[in-house]
């Protein structure tokens, strides 16, 4: 288990540096009616230090995030599936000679509450319309949990301990009846997106 004091400012809270980069994975579907579900795209980011993260407000990480506003749909969609299968959380976090840090509860975390500058309860995209109140109101219980959750012993590197977790796993059931209410909600692209088996092994 790698260990790292340096501290990451990640959404809900702080968590240890694991690597330079911090993985950002999404789920891009067709626009032009392609009949394909959709295509998983990966992108690195560099983190910022903390002194830059600690002048980086909410506000300036969203406009980074959308120049246009379906990417960060897609990704805001991808990451609610990756955060509610438990399956996909069980085959990738549990490696045993990991090649890519985003398969891990730290990274997706990271990836729903700071790459998508979320932490803030959703105020800026709910002002900017990039998602609905009625989406909002959707998610809202199992996203204030998952802001709440705190690792046993917060060792946040102990992907075991943290899928064997009872808060964890009650979490996550409230999150996949979440995901089906959402669902219901979306067009045929996004329910895609929030609800097709993420193939991981392509980006190992």
């Amino acid at each position: 288990m790698i260990k790292n004091t340096e501290p990451l400012t990640c959404g809900h809270k702080k968590l240890p540096n694991p690597s330079k980069f911090g993985a950002f994975t999404f789920a891009s579907a067709s626009s032009s009616g392609d009949t394909k579900a959709h295509e998983i795209r990966q992108f690195f980011i560099p983190q910022l230090v903390s002194t830059q993260l600690k002048k980086t407000t909410f506000e300036d990480k969203y406009k980074q995030m959308t120049s246009e506003t379906e990417n960060w749909r897609n990704a805001w969609l991808n990451s609610i599936n990756e955060l509610t299968s438990h399956e996909l959380q069980k085959k990738s976090w549990l490696i045993s000679t990991p090649t890519n840090p985003h398969w891990s509860f730290i990274e997706f975390m990271c990836s729903y509450f700071d790459d998508l500058a979320i932490g803030d309860d959703y105020k800026i995209p709910l002002q900017d319309n990039v998602i609905s109140t009625n989406e909002y109101e959707i998610i809202k219980d199992w996203h204030e949990a998952l802001s709440k959750y705190d690792s046993p012993k917060n060792e946040d590197y102990n992907n075991e301990a943290i899928l064997n977790d009872q808060k964890w796993i009650a979490i996550l059931h409230l999150g996949f009846k979440t995901r089906n209410v959402l669902a219901d909600t979306l067009n045929e692209n996004e329910r895609r997106i929030l609800t097709d088996e993420i193939d991981y092994l392509k980006f190992l």
